[in-house]
């Protein structure tokens, strides 16, 4: 078992960045993830067969869409990011109707060798939506977790197959190992015999 950063950190960011998950995403210690929360601008990608329209404008810089992507917010208007009216905050509009191809957004990470690196911000609870690393789906640990041990360059990629994800922010940094047991046994022996002594009971005339 693991503690993140994000979760052992998540207090001190929120005090730092506020308002806006966008800062609590570049608050995060180790974030490997550029424009984690999908904030900084947009550019438009286009399909180069199709005839215009044929083209994105609602694709997060430092992202990388692929055709299926691209098409999903030609016929529907999905895969693009979208302003929340009311806060003001962008989240990325992920999904194909069931006609459609599966769609994708990549991101290249430059990461650390051999560092196991935790990913918050997507889940695997639905059948049709996967995160990927290096093409290969990553599955949760026995805490729920998706984590990878980074290689100095990997690419992430969320992955939908049909449906509509709203996704605010997607986060990858190193994980926490948990104390071990074995280290704390001896802090643990030593509040037990200052405990005793304190309670030992007199001797008796």
């Amino acid at each position: 078992m693991r503690f993140s950063p994000f979760a052992l950190m998540i207090g001190t960011a929120l005090c730092l960045a506020l308002p806006g998950w966008a800062d609590v995403c570049d608050a995060t210690p180790g974030n490997v993830v550029v424009n984690c929360a999908f904030a900084d601008g947009t550019y438009t990608s286009s399909i180069p067969y199709l005839p215009p329209p044929n083209s994105d404008p609602g694709i997060p810089n430092s992202w990388f869409a692929d055709p299926g992507f691209i098409e999903g917010y030609l016929v529907s208007g999905l895969d693009t990011v979208v302003t929340n009216p009311i806060s003001g905050t962008d989240y990325l509009s992920l999904g194909p109707d069931p006609f459609e191809p599966e769609a994708s957004l990549s991101q290249f990470l430059t990461d650390v060798s051999g560092v196991t690196y935790d990913i918050f911000g997507v889940s695997d609870s639905n059948s049709q939506f996967y995160v990927q690393i290096n093409g290969a789906i990553v599955s949760p640990d026995s805490a729920g977790t998706l984590s990878f041990v980074g290689t100095g360059d990997d690419e992430l990629t969320l992955l939908a197959l049909e449906g509509q994800y709203d996704i605010s922010d997607v986060i990858v940094a190193p994980a926490v190992p948990e104390p071990r047991a074995a280290f704390l046994l001896p802090f643990a022996m030593l509040a037990y015999f200052v405990w005793l002594s304190r309670h030992r009971r007199p001797a008796l005339p």
